[in-house]
């Protein structure tokens, strides 16, 4: 998930929160969390590929460890 391209991909999403909200490190994870937990968000992440929510919540952990 700390892939550069990863990375890259994570952060227009942080610029794209940062329009509405600027998270920190821990609200940010806890977004990416939200997006496994609430079954709305997973069953729109994982309509594109199984485990697709879990892949974008590690990117986004990954994102916030080593850029925010």
């Amino acid at each position: 998930m700390d892939a550069p391209q990863a990375l890259d991909v994570t952060d227009r999403h942080h610029r794209w929160v940062c329009r509405s909200w600027t998270p920190n490190r821990d609200s940010y994870t806890g977004l990416g969390q939200l997006y496994v937990d609430s079954p709305e968000f997973k069953a729109q992440f994982d309509a594109h590929a199984e485990g697709f929510g879990e892949y974008v919540r590690d990117a986004i952990a990954a994102y916030a460890q080593v850029r925010l």
